[in-house]
């Protein structure tokens, strides 16, 4: 993938986390317990468990700084 900020090559990777992967609308307090409140979206790929975590592709471009991820690709 070419990088909408500068041009170079981007490189595939993941963004892995042991809980769960979303994009909230507002700053929360991180719980153990799911969220119940405003706008969220599930970046994972797939479901994840306890014991296998969450992960999502995602492309880096190391010049930029910038990490570009299409979310939700099972929907």
């Amino acid at each position: 993938m070419i990088c909408p900020y500068c041009g170079n090559e981007m490189e595939l990777g993941f963004i892995q986390s042991r809980d769960a992967l979303m994009w909230s609308n507002t700053e929360r307090l991180v719980a153990a317990l799911p969220f119940t409140r405003g706008e969220l979206i599930n970046l994972a790929d797939r479901p994840g468990s306890g014991f296998s975590g969450n992960s999502v592709s995602a492309y880096c471009c190391k010049q930029c700084k910038k990490i570009i991820i299409d979310f939700n690709k099972t929907t």
